[in-house]
């Protein structure tokens, strides 16, 4: 007899509802043991009890956790992604949910993607699931109604699974969460979602600021409430982030600001030769904050290009220019930061499409002989622009 572990988040008791007719029918007609679990609730010694493992649904990042050490023990698992098949549109439990910014929220679709990639098979009612993941395809099927027996195929197709890991086909990146800085987060968020659109296994990683760090840079009255309520909930110690380099192995490490990272913590990323990355969205008044940071990552990324010499001169040699109008919206910005990381080349954008306020100095020539102005001097400069 297989024993069937079904683990929904409760407060999308709308969406789930899709899953309870057919596999209930599949416990009593066809002998499947089937238990259902809030995923709060599920321990981990009930994982060795199960065949199979579906998440319906599941946002929670304490699944991230069951999922490993399933696929460690040779349990299939299942991942029921779905908009409410079952329910009809205009079920108010399943509008309900769907209502719900936390459904909708960036952490909450990194919780899901990570998922995606771990399970052995994706299950929806819907067909566009297969256009936004074409880089897993292969492991998707569409199961419009609730027939038991096609679930009961489903589920029979990874009970036996081996527990080998799946494929991954974009990079894997440990992206780092600038949290509570404004408008760092914000971006933060545009990349990340980028990230994932594009195929990459991203892990969003939220840590937790310090008590100083929380005085001094982060902007906690410029959030919603409830986009507050949901980023505390994922923050995670920053001592973990080396080991989930060692874990995981990730092809790179990103992070916007990268302020709230203590500095030991920083290098330990550096001491583990991983390729990482830093986006600075301050000019020019942090220019030389961000020059003692810049040392710790192996690329470096600002907006203004007038300041491209100044930070490869006094930070790191390896800056480049991403102003804002490379666009985050179409994935052009995300992909050229890949794409710079992995050449090792300046990014290929025209910046006179993109006005600044600031002053725009000379490029650096090869010989290097560009003389720059003191930070002083570039202030007053600035004033002086912003009087005009």
């Amino acid at each position: 007899m297989l024993k069937v572990h079904v683990i929904y988040q409760w407060n999308f008791a709308g969406i789930n509802k899709r899953l309870i007719i057919p596999l209930n029918k599949l416990h009593a007609a066809k002998g499947l043991d089937v238990s259902f679990y809030a995923v709060a609730q599920y321990q981990s010694q009930l994982i060795s009890k199960a065949d199979v493992i579906i998440f319906s649904n599941v946002i929670d990042r304490g699944a991230i956790e069951i999922a490993e050490e399933a696929k460690n023990k040779g349990i299939g698992l299942i991942y029921d992604s779905n908009t409410g098949a079952g329910t009809g549109p205009s079920d108010p439990a399943f509008l309900n949910a769907l209502r719900q910014e936390e459904y909708h929220d960036i952490r909450s679709r990194n919780v899901r993607e990570r998922l995606l990639n771990k399970v052995d098979l994706v299950t929806s009612n819907d067909t566009a699931i297969v256009k936004e993941h074409e880089h897993i395809k292969d492991r998707i099927i569409v199961i419009r109604d609730c027939t038991p027996d096609v679930w009961l195929d489903a589920i029979k197709s990874v009970a036996a699974s081996t527990g080998k890991a799946n494929e991954i086909c974009g990079k894997k990146i440990l992206f780092i969460s600038p949290a509570l800085m404004w408008p760092h987060q914000n971006v933060s968020d545009m990349i990340v979602k980028d990230l994932m659109d594009m195929g990459h296994a991203v892990h969003l990683f939220t840590p937790g600021p310090s008590l100083f760090h929380t005085g001094a840079v982060c902007r906690k009255d410029l959030f919603d409430p409830g986009f507050m309520k949901r980023l505390i909930e994922h923050m995670e110690d920053c001592w973990k982030i080396p080991l989930l380099i060692d874990r995981e192995g990730p092809d790179m490490v990103i992070t916007v600001g990268g302020y709230v990272i203590p500095r030991q913590i920083l290098m330990e990323i550096r001491k583990r030769k991983v390729r990482s990355a830093v986006l600075f969205v301050e000019e020019f008044d942090d220019a030389w904050r961000n020059c003692t940071y810049a040392g710790y990552f192996t690329h470096v990324f600002i907006k203004d290009r007038s300041s491209l010499a100044f930070y490869r001169r006094n930070g790191n040699p390896n800056t480049f220019c991403m102003p804002e109008g490379c666009g985050p919206g179409d994935a052009l910005f995300a992909g050229n930061l890949l794409k710079a990381i992995k050449e090792n080349d300046p990014i290929p954008c025209d910046a006179g499409h993109y006005k600044t306020g600031y002053i725009q100095m000379d490029e650096e020539d090869d010989s290097g002989s560009e003389q720059l102005p003191d930070m002083c001097s570039l202030t007053m400069m600035r004033e002086e622009q912003s009087a005009e």
